[in-house]
């Protein structure tokens, strides 16, 4: 993947525009709240002194501001907040961060600030949409740590389910059009069940795994669901019709949805109609380079 080539991101969902950056910041802080008001599980204050970290993905740089005042205090540390769009000067940044537009994989090994084996951390949240290649992008990211460095994933997975635990999005016709459409385009929206597999194949050790439900319905007064109601569910929907029309699926793969327009219908009922204490699972993987 080269920065020519940025995966499907540009033509799914906008960029770089103030109404974007105002619900990549909310989303970043609905999902804080739903992992105990927490932006990281792995402890920051405990990684080397100087620190070089990398998030990637990095949005509006709010997660970013967070990691540099968490890690071990020291004025030689370096972050660098990586993204395919320009980062906005929203939020304060102390003077250890490096805003660089890019792709990652363009700059693991190539640019000289992005030497393999010099970092302490490694951080993502949210790239279903950007991401074309998880197992390229995890040993990226193996390739990119010193030994002891930690990576820690955070992302949404496909699958729906009642306040009980039973799932409900068995029989959603949209989400089977998704499973034919993802992957015709580069995407896996079901990429964390396979996290885990993929960083011990990769070399990490301690691999350990958290999910935390990320509630959907209107009906909910939680943030999280109150935001994917309000401000996800409108964007999302335009990207489930996007991925389906770019995807070129037929007639016959369409769940007899008949096109793009009844897939996002189908969407809208079963996921925007949600009844209370509707959940995904939102997954956190972390991991250890011995």
């Amino acid at each position: 993947m080269s920065t020519t080539d940025e995966g499907p991101y540009r033509q799914l969902l906008p960029s770089n525009v103030p109404t974007e950056h105002t619900r990549l910041d909310q989303q970043t802080r609905a999902i804080t709240a739903i992992m105990g008001n927490k932006d990281f599980l792995t402890d920051l204050p405990s990684l080397p002194s100087p620190t070089r970290a990398i998030e990637v993905g990095a949005g509006t740089g709010l997660r970013t501001a967070v990691l540099a005042h968490n890690i071990p205090s020291n004025e030689e540390s370096k972050i660098y907040a990586v993204d395919l769009s320009p980062i906005p000067s929203l939020h304060a940044q102390p003077n250890t961060i490096e805003f660089v537009q890019g792709n990652i994989f363009d700059l693991a090994g190539h640019d000289p600030r992005f030497g393999l084996g010099t970092f302490d951390f490694l951080t993502s949240r949210m790239l279903g949409a950007a991401i074309t290649d998880w197992k390229a992008y995890i040993r990226a990211g193996f390739d990119l740590l010193k030994s002891g460095g930690r990576i820690e994933l955070q992302e949404a997975c496909f699958g729906w389910y009642d306040g009980e635990g039973n799932e409900l999005s068995k029989g959603w016709r949209w989400l089977q059009v998704m499973r034919k459409a993802g992957p015709k385009i580069g995407l896996d929206f079901w990429g964390p069940l396979t996290f885990s597999g993929s960083l011990q194949e990769a070399g990490f050790v301690d691999v350990e795994t958290q999910t935390f439900k990320w509630l959907i319905s209107k009906e909910d007064e939680d943030a999280i669901a109150q935001y994917t109601a309000h401000v996800l569910n409108p964007t999302f929907v335009e990207l489930v019709g996007r991925v389906v029309q770019k995807a070129g699926l037929g007639e016959g793969e369409l769940e007899g949805l008949g096109d793009a327009e009844g897939v996002k219908r189908d969407y809208m009922e079963t996921v925007m109609g949600a009844p209370k204490g509707t959940y995904c699972n939102f997954w956190v993987v972390r991991a250890r380079k011995p």
